[in-house]
């Protein structure tokens, strides 16, 4: 490859400098306060990276060669990065690995070459290499909060599960093998998310990039599932699941209300902007999400596919998981009615007319049913002047909430329906034509 020639001339820009000394005054008095200073010796192989302050990307990396740091400078750095980043359009290395992998072990490579005067082998061979040693399995569990089930759900890949009590007094008996002085409380504090709702997938690969990966199938699963939670997600009290990373936890709030500037009459008013209980999916609930469609959702994330129309269904998903989360219910009806039109509606329309008209005009190839069908025509209506009112005014007319609940479990069916037609299609146009909406 051309990289592995070209390369090297990063090599030649390469400068070593002397890593300046610090010798702060201080007191030979004992003082309180502060921990003693340990001299842990002679540091080595000292390496010092630098980070963007906005993005976190990396923006200079030093290493110790005999006593002193040897790096590129801001702007040879930024080049060298750039080029070395192409790789990630060139597989293996764009399945295998991630932004820091090929960055990091590029660069030990460049000063690996500038300490023995020599290269041992091509950046890419280097890199291959790095990627054979460093791949492994990787079993992640990932912590989800405000949820109980009765079973395990598995979605795709991933399994939504619980660990049983004698599954943690094992692990815990191999844990004290290394810490024997460890308490079972101590060790259960330690780990806490073996006493939480898990989600877990196998994924193999170098360690940052199987975690990428992991991320992505996780929260596919976790937003699937979300999907079918539309009767929790409707009631005040409930707070939604999620991983323990992206939860939204809005609490409650105050403010003071002084009517015509009367301090005497003013009150102190408190709301709970979200609820506290734990969404609960007994067997009978999950057998229902099941007999819905759950695992044909499941199966579709299995068959990915790089189209138009797949992302889009994807993108859908996660979507309704987004307006599910969401604890105002006047938000879920206007993100629910911009999920509708971001796929029936063709891109050149706008205006509430038009999406009325085109969703009805879809509904008998979405909905069956007569009797739902009439339903869901007599409602939107009304939903999209609650939307209207809610965007321009801030009035928040009155919501029926069984009517709430049948409009959100209207974009569920919706993404089955588009789940069906991707058999078929790879294109939004060719959606809209099934539809026969112009």
């Amino acid at each position: 490859m051309t990289i592995d020639t070209e390369i090297f001339k990063f090599v030649e820009r390469l400068k070593a400098t002397t890593l300046s000394q610090r010798n702060p005054v201080r007191t030979k008095e004992p003082l309180k306060g502060h921990e003693p200073i340990i001299d842990l010796g002679e540091i080595t192989d000292l390496k010092i990276t630098q980070f963007h302050e906005v993005d976190g990307s990396t923006t200079s990396k030093l290493i110790s060669v005999e006593e002193k740091m040897v790096g590129l400078n801001d702007s040879d750095f930024a080049e060298f990065k750039s080029y070395v980043l192409k790789l990630l359009d060139v597989p293996p290395f764009s399945d295998s690995c991630t932004v820091d992998f090929i960055i990091d072990r590029s660069f030990d490579w460049l000063i690996s070459v500038y300490k023995n005067k020599k290269a041992e082998a091509s950046l890419t061979t280097h890199l291959l290499d790095c990627i054979e040693k460093e791949t492994t399995i990787h079993h992640f569990y990932f912590k989800i909060e405000s949820l109980a089930i009765a079973r395990q759900i598995q979605i795709g890949e991933v399994s939504i599960m619980f660990f049983t009590e004698q599954e943690i007094q094992e692990m815990y008996a191999v844990f004290i093998q290394e810490k024997p002085n460890t308490t079972f409380e101590e060790f259960k504090k330690t780990y806490k998310g073996l006493s939480k709702i898990n989600a877990h997938i196998k994924i193999k690969g170098v360690p940052d990039r199987a975690e990428e990966i992991a991320k992505r199938h996780i929260e596919l699963a976790v937003d699937t599932l979300k999907c079918y939670c539309i009767q929790h997600a409707i009631e005040s009290k409930v707070l939604m699941f999620d991983l323990d990373y992206r939860i939204k936890k809005e609490g409650s709030a105050s403010f003071i209300n002084i009517p015509q500037g009367e301090f005497k009459n003013s009150t102190i008013q408190f709301r709970n902007l979200a609820g506290v209980i734990p969404v609960e999916l007994d067997t009978e609930t999950i057998d229902r999400f099941i007999k819905k469609g759950l695992l044909v959702i499941a199966d579709f994330l299995i068959a990915r596919k790089e189209n138009e129309l797949y992302y889009a269904t994807i993108a859908l998903i996660s979507q309704l998981s987004e307006i599910n989360s969401t604890s105002n219910n006047h938000e879920k009806i206007v993100k629910a009615i911009s999920l509708c039109e971001s796929i029936l509606l063709p891109r050149s329309s706008s205006g509430k007319a038009k999406g009325i008209t085109r969703i009805k005009k879809a509904l008998p190839k979405i909905i069956p049913g007569l009797e739902d069908r009439a339903i869901i025509d007599e409602f939107l209506v009304d939903f999209y002047k609650i939307r209207d009112q809610y965007l321009h005014n801030g009035t928040r007319r009155p919501i029926q909430k069984d009517l709430l609940f049948f409009f959100l479990d209207f974009q569920r069916v919706l993404i089955l329906k588009l789940i069906d037609l991707n058999k078929t299609m790879t294109a939004l146009d060719e959606v809209l034509e099934y539809f026969e909406i112009t």
